[in-house]
C-alpha cells in the first residue's frame, strides 16, 4: 500500500503544473468550498472537535486547490483528502443515521454522484455541476453531524 507521501508527491501522479481550468470558472468552486465551514462550525458547537478539524482541513485543502487549478501536489492532496472525506462521512452516515434520516441522506447520494460525474467531464458548465456537488456534500455533512 502506498504512503500518503507517495500518493501526493510521487512522479506517478501528474505534477507538471499544467492549468486544468481558469480561475474565471474555479472561483465558484472556491466559493462553494466555503460552505464546508457550516458543518465545521456545527461540529465545533456540538463539541465534535475531531470532526470539526477534519472538515476544516477539507475546506483548506479544497480552496487551496481550486484557487490555482493545475496538475500539482495541491491537486494530488485534494484528490486524496476528498476520497478520505467520502469514506469518513459514508461510514458515519451508515453508522449514525436512523431509518428516516438515512433515507433522506441516501436519496441525495445519487444526485451527489451524478453532479460529481458531470463535473469530471470538463465540458461546458462542468464547474456548475461541481459547485452543486459541494453544496449537496455540505447538506450531507450537516445531516450526518446533526445525528451523531
Amino acid at each position: 500500500m502506498k504512503s500518503i507521501k507517495e500518493i501526493c508527491f510521487s512522479s506517478n501522479y501528474r505534477t507538471d503544473n499544467v492549468l486544468i481550468a481558469p480561475f474565471s470558472q474555479t472561483k465558484y468552486l472556491v466559493l462553494s468550498s466555503t460552505s464546508f465551514l457550516c458543518p465545521c462550525y456545527i461540529s465545533y458547537k456540538k463539541d465534535y472537535i475531531d470532526m470539526s478539524l477534519f472538515i476544516l482541513m477539507t475546506y483548506l485543502i479544497s480552496i487551496n486547490y481550486w484557487r490555482d487549478c493545475k496538475y500539482s501536489w495541491r491537486r494530488n492532496i485534494d484528490l486524496f483528502w476528498s476520497r478520505l472525506a467520502l469514506i469518513v462521512f459514508s461510514y458515519n452516515g451508515y453508522h449514525y443515521l436512523e431509518n428516516n434520516t438515512k433515507k433522506l441522506s441516501a436519496s441525495l447520494f445519487p444526485l451527489l454522484t451524478y453532479c460529481f460525474y458531470k463535473s469530471t467531464q470538463f465540458k461546458q458548465n462542468w464547474y456548475k455541476y461541481h459547485f452543486i456537488f459541494h453544496l449537496i456534500g455540505t447538506c450531507e455533512m450537516i445531516i450526518i453531524i446533526n445525528n451523531i
